[in-house]
């Protein structure tokens, strides 16, 4: 007989007191219940209650599980309850007492459902369980929190009059389980797949963000023999900063959630029988070993062969793969670099490389990430080499940019770099801009004036190309070189970036670097556009402060003007910040005047005189004689 239409509705946060049985009522506060006028009469002639353990499933599956304490479970059976459907709805005010064997507070599910509805009752262990939904041939309940973790349970079901034998069913936590190749071999990439019990953790998605061995809030342990094996060293990538959510992946979707590269953290080199244990928690766990307190859900060991491969198998699997990449950004992170990276040689590298040049910005930062695998010289080698045969990448130039301490050689990569300023490649020309970006960083030296001037030139001639790529992110640094160069030249150019709207902070912070004269009424007038989207102001938040550094004096009417004219706080802050960091004597005189008077500006003054002096955090008269002082133009 195949399974009637799950009424079960996707799951609510813990927290929330919406429905959790049948399709979504209207609001409703009250518990309902849609049984027949004529119930009473029906159970007097209803059959028993009938079901069997192996039909007490996780809701929408046909997977058994242990009734553990808060658990929602699905029973199928028949005579079950009325024949026209009721749902039960949770008591808004109310909250259960969650059981104290609960490892990870943030899952458990505490809503109280009525313990009866529409004449029917589901007693676990001789208590009354939770009542979502209730009809013929199937029943939604919430376990209640008294069930035992371990052993058997009886459940009933009682409708009407009416009685269920008491069927046993194995109590407590569903496991987290591990499924494993059968068998595995040494040199291949080892997946792990994960079973998650529902509600107990959220799903695993590999890749996290600090590089191919970071596998976010779990740990994996390896054991052969009753020894645990050591881990790889845990390699970050270099410069990365750690932000968002403490467990958060940065996968590209979920077509490979729920498995983890074993191999990526453990270089298993020998045949044999193996142990593997996951360990999911609620704290970064890469690098280091999860704490009992930490954990939230863990499995058993779980039994691994590992055979050994000859070298021919790895190369032909390794030739099959990498000849024939799959080009979805998604495969390429969760599955394709990750299994590549097993044995890390120079056909895994050489692999890796190429996808430097992929267009989706997330694999190139992968595969940049997994170089910490390799010895640094061999990568700088391979690296330089691929930048002068192909062209740069931005990933490849971040890291040879990095890296010189390999042996790089920064001015033969700006070289080979500069003509693809114009490219019709986005990869290349986004490469490209990064080289250039790299030469204020060289040593002042004839080669670093040279470069300067060559990558000058040949900016100003690539606006076509880098307005045609319609790439942000290329348009955006575009701009800030035209700046840095603080090249006249470049005005125009700029300018027309601005009336197209074309990476508009930037042009506007550039033409400020340059600071033509007849260009500063033009750039003060960004600032005084009224009644213009929150996003405009972002963009044009830090101006007041450019102005100020690079046109000072002159600057300082409209930066006088604008902070008393301006309601917006972004504005308002950044002008106060310009005024404060001129330290100039007429600068000091309006701030001096502004606290004396208590100036509406005043808090947006004080707050950058004090993060600027230590002596204005004393006291406001502290503060006042400072801007007098300097106002004077005494030093301090």
């Amino acid at each position: 007989m195949s399974k009637p239409y799950s009424r079960w509705p996707e799951f609510a946060p813990p927290g929330d007191a919406g429905t959790f049985g049948g399709p979504r009522p209207s609001v409703l506060t009250m518990l309902r219940c849609l049984c027949i006028a004529t119930l009473a009469v029906a159970t007097l002639t209803a059959q028993a209650p009938n079901f069997e353990a192996s039909k007490v499933q996780i809701p929408n599956s046909n997977d058994t599980t242990p009734l553990g304490p808060g658990e929602l479970i699905s029973v199928y059976g028949a005579d079950l309850g009325p024949d026209q459907p009721c749902q039960g709805q949770a008591d808004p005010d109310l909250r259960e007492t969650p059981d104290p064997q609960w490892r990870d507070p943030r899952w458990i599910n505490l809503m109280v459902f009525p313990k009866e509805l529409c004449g029917v009752r589901v007693m676990v262990g001789g208590e009354p369980a939770g009542l979502l939904y209730v009809h013929r041939d199937q029943i939604n309940f919430k376990v209640p929190q008294s069930v035992p973790m371990e052993g058997t349970v009886g459940l009933q079901i009682i409708h009407g009059d009416q009685a269920s034998t008491v069927v046993q069913i194995e109590a407590g936590l569903a496991p987290l389980r591990l499924i494993l190749p059968e068998p595995a071999f040494t040199g291949m990439p080892i997946w792990v797949g994960v079973v998650i019990p529902r509600n107990r953790a959220s799903p695993i998605r590999y890749p996290y963000p600090l590089g191919p061995a970071d596998i976010g809030c779990n740990e994996l342990l390896v054991r052969k023999d009753g020894r645990l094996l050591e881990r790889n060293p845990f390699v970050p990538y270099m410069g990365h900063v750690l932000a968002g959510p403490i467990c958060g992946s940065s996968s590209l979707g979920d077509r490979y959630q729920n498995r983890l590269p074993l191999h990526r953290l453990y270089r298993i080199e020998e045949p044999g029988d193996y142990e593997i244990r996951l360990s999911m928690g609620h704290a970064f766990a890469s690098g280091r070993v999860l704490t009992e307190e930490e954990i939230a859900v863990r499995s058993e060991w779980t039994p691994l062969r590992v055979e050994a491969a000859t070298e021919h198998q790895r190369r032909e699997w390794l030739d099959e793969l990498t000849n024939s990449p799959p080009v979805s950004p998604e495969e390429l992170i969760a599955d394709y670099l990750p299994s590549i990276l097993g044995v890390p040689d120079e056909q895994s590298l050489a692999a890796v490389v190429a996808q430097l040049y992929h267009l989706h910005p997330r694999v190139a930062q992968y595969s940049a990430q997994a170089f910490g695998y390799w010895p640094k010289p061999q990568i700088a080698q391979l690296l330089q080499r691929a930048v002068e045969q192909q062209g740069p990448s931005q990933a490849a130039v971040r890291w040879l940019s990095m890296m010189r301490e390999a042996g790089t050689d920064p001015v033969v990569v700006v070289e080979a770099s500069l003509p693809y300023l114009l490219s019709s490649d986005p990869v290349r020309l986004r490469g490209a801009l990064q080289a250039v970006r790299g030469i204020r960083g060289l040593d002042d030296s004839q080669p670093r004036a040279e470069l300067t001037a060559r990558a000058a030139t040949i900016l100003l001639e690539a606006e076509r190309t880098v307005v045609a790529s319609g790439d942000p992110e290329s348009q955006q640094h575009y701009a800030e070189l035209l700046g840095y160069g603080q090249d006249v030249r470049a005005a125009p150019i700029l300018w027309r970036f601005v009336d197209e709207g074309i990476a508009l902070s930037s042009a506007l912070r550039s033409l400020a670097m340059i600071a033509r004269l007849e260009d500063l009424p033009r750039l003060a007038a960004f600032l005084f556009v009224p009644n213009m989207h929150h996003d405009y102001y972002v963009a044009v938040s830090s101006l007041p402060w450019e102005l100020s550094e690079f046109y000072g004096t002159d600057s300082f009417g409209y930066l006088k003007r604008l902070i008393q004219e301006t309601d917006n706080r972004r504005l308002r802050r950044s002008a106060a910040e310009g005024l404060v960091a001129a330290d100039h004597p007429a600068a000091w005189a309006f701030i001096a005047v502004a606290l004396e008077t208590n100036a509406p500006y005043k808090a947006a003054l004080m707050q950058h005189l004090v993060s600027r002096y230590r002596e204005a955090s004393e006291s406001e008269a502290a503060m006042l004689a400072l801007a007098k002082r300097l106002a004077a133009g005494l030093k301090l």
